[in-house]
């Protein structure tokens, strides 16, 4: 049987001349220069991707829908309270009246001295737009009897451990149940389960005072009961300026062990332009996952050099 020589492909060259020819100094001296090349050239391409006028706007992007989004307070009276930090269902919808209703809407100011408050959705961070609308949706699960002390009590199952509810719920808003997510998000994964595409889903209207009158009435048709077990915000925003798409993802979940927990994933997508700068951009990215696969394969041969040597022996 033939045995592969690990120890001749390695590629820790320096470490061999030294083991084979330690009296050999300017081979030596050779290789530990040309892995000296090989490790600034990477630490190179890492610093340029890194400092790419790309990248930092894509982190002030994401920076920017997090401070509106998730860190700004849910309330202007006190205690603040931000989306991070919610921990009741009166506070998740004090979020979507308050909160989630002052960052889609913003006043459009070109000179026209406009103050009405049946603003549209545009502006947002006073350069980004609204893809569609924005969409709240909700899964719920079905109650079954359990019984408790003996006695029969409804009770609520985790999701995916119970069925997913699909009845019509009552009221008027939000009331249809669907499996086709109209903004093509996902599956999202939180903090206690990972959540399909499907469940009740309420698409937020043009107009800032249809919406709050809507949630008004969602509000007292207790839209948010036990049965909800997620509550999911999406909505996708667009920069002309950048060419980006920023994926936004807000979700509120209600365990069967009582309480709310909150997660969010912001995503930008930046559509690639064909000029010099982007071009270079990419060929280091491309650069840069061949420098990973290049020392992954040496781990494996030093891995394997290292296990064949003390076989020997």
């Amino acid at each position: 049987m033939t045995r592969i020589n690990f120890e001749g492909l390695s590629c820790n060259t320096t470490r061999i001349v030294q083991s084979r020819d330690p009296d050999n100094r300017e081979l030596f001296l050779k290789m530990a220069l040309i892995e000296l090349i090989v490790h600034t050239l990477f630490l190179v391409i890492i610093i340029l991707i890194a400092d790419s006028p790309g990248f930092k706007q894509v982190y002030d992007i994401t920076n920017s829908v997090n401070s509106l989004f998730v860190q700004s307070p849910v309330r202007k009276e006190k205690p603040y309270v931000t989306f991070n930090n919610i921990s009741r269902r009166e506070e998740v919808w004090d979020y979507l009246e308050n909160g989630l209703i002052s960052g889609l809407f913003w006043e459009i100011d070109e000179g026209k001295g406009t103050d009405s408050v049946d603003i549209e959705i545009s502006n947002i961070l006073y350069k980004n737009t609204l893809v569609d609308s924005a969409q709240i949706r909700q899964i719920r699960v079905v109650n079954t009897t359990c019984t408790v002390l003996m006695k029969p009590v409804l009770c609520y199952f985790p999701y995916g451990v119970g069925g997913v509810y699909k009845e019509k719920l009552k009221g008027t808003y939000g009331t249809e149940f669907s499996n086709f997510n109209k903004l093509g998000f996902g599956k999202y994964y939180g903090k206690v389960s990972v959540y399909g595409n499907e469940g009740y889903t309420y698409q937020l209207p043009q107009s800032k005072s249809k919406v709050l009158s809507n949630l008004g009435t969602m509000k007292s048709n207790q839209w948010l009961d036990r049965s909800t077990r997620v509550l999911l915000i999406e909505f996708i925003l667009h920069n002309k300026n950048l060419h980006s798409y920023c994926f936004v993802n807000l979700a509120v979940e209600f365990p069967v062990t009582g309480g709310v927990m909150t997660s969010y994933n912001l995503r930008v997508v930046r559509i690639a332009r064909f000029n010099f700068s982007e071009i270079l951009i990419l060929l280091l990215e491309i650069c840069f996952y061949l420098f990973i696969f290049y020392y992954l394969f040496v781990i494996f041969l030093e891995v394997g050099s290292i296990y064949f040597s003390h076989l020997k022996h």
